[in-house]
């Protein structure tokens, strides 16, 4: 997906004599729109997917494969740790980092009401999920309207099927003072409400009313966090009633519409809405994907 480095190269070179692998190359089109061509790609049974940056045990795909084949989830995922030891990382020595994993013997055990928990965060870090091909391309993949791929493909998972927890650190994401996506508070807020907004929308006639009502809540507040964070103090009282009313009246009248607002609301402060702007009345237009 546009990598400037030697990761081609490397691939090419490591998949020799291997005939049940395939490269795609494609020009910068970001993460998600990425992960769906692999996932419309895929042929197998299973689906992995692996940021290019993290360590995995060495038994954490056949961890997974078993507890998916052993229960009727529709995807399974395992814990993750950080490692922020950047001699290790840079070194490329990680044996001290796979002896701190926990033996692999456990019982994945089922998610209560998983859609839920998804719905209040991203609780399947791609690196250690496991699906099945067929129940990914049914979910449709990756929500392409946002430039990140992991909340919307676990929201689309939790809403195919039951979901499993295999009760491991079964691998590690660096944390080694370089910046990142993740390192942006304003831009994660902003596609975390986005990705729940798209998929109000799709789900809409799907959802039980209680996780429909809870999903527009949990946005709402957390519009209203951002807000606290970023509107001048002068604006803010007026903004903290309008955003208490949408978590109140706006569960009951038009909750998708209210959603919608607070979306373009945290696109405006993402963008550096100016206070005289922050003050505006709320829109209930769609939020522009591009953003």
């Amino acid at each position: 997906d546009g990598s400037t480095d030697d990761t081609l190269a490397q691939l090419r070179t490591h998949s020799q004599g291997l005939p049940n692998v395939t490269i795609i190359s494609q020009a910068n089109q970001g993460p998600a729109v990425a992960t769906n061509v692999g996932i419309f790609k895929a042929k197998n049974h299973f689906l992995k997917i692996i940021d290019g940056d993290d360590l995995l045990h060495p038994d954490l795909t056949w961890v997974l494969i078993k507890a998916l084949t052993d229960t009727e989830a529709a995807s399974v995922y395992a814990h993750g740790g950080t490692l922020d030891d950047v001699q290790i990382y840079r070194s490329f020595d990680w044996a001290p980092v796979l002896a701190r994993c926990t033996p692999v013997e456990q019982v994945p055990a089922p998610i209560p009401v998983p859609l839920k928990k998804h719905l209040k965060q991203c609780i399947m870090h791609p690196t250690v999920m496991l699906t099945r091909t067929a129940i990914a391309q049914a979910a449709g993949g990756c929500d392409t309207k946002v430039f990140i791929q992991d909340y919307s493909l676990s929201l689309r998972l939790a809403a195919q099927g039951p979901c499993y927890r295999v009760p491991l650190n079964l691998a590690f994401f660096p944390i080694v003072g370089r910046p990142t996506l993740s390192d942006n508070d304003l831009q994660i807020v902003h596609d975390l409400n986005a990705v729940l907004i798209h998929f109000l929308q799709e789900y809409r006639h799907q959802l039980p009313l209680h996780l429909y009502r809870y999903s527009v809540q949990h946005g709402t507040a957390r519009a209203l966090r951002l807000a606290k964070r970023f509107v001048p103090k002068q604006v803010l009282p007026c903004l903290f009633w309008r955003l208490t009313s949408l978590c109140t009246l706006g569960l009951w009248l038009h909750p998708l519409q209210k959603a919608q607002a607070c979306i373009t609301r945290n696109s405006q402060l993402r963008l550096g809405t100016t206070a005289a702007t922050a003050a505006a009345p709320f829109s209930s237009s769609k939020p522009d994907a591009t953003q």
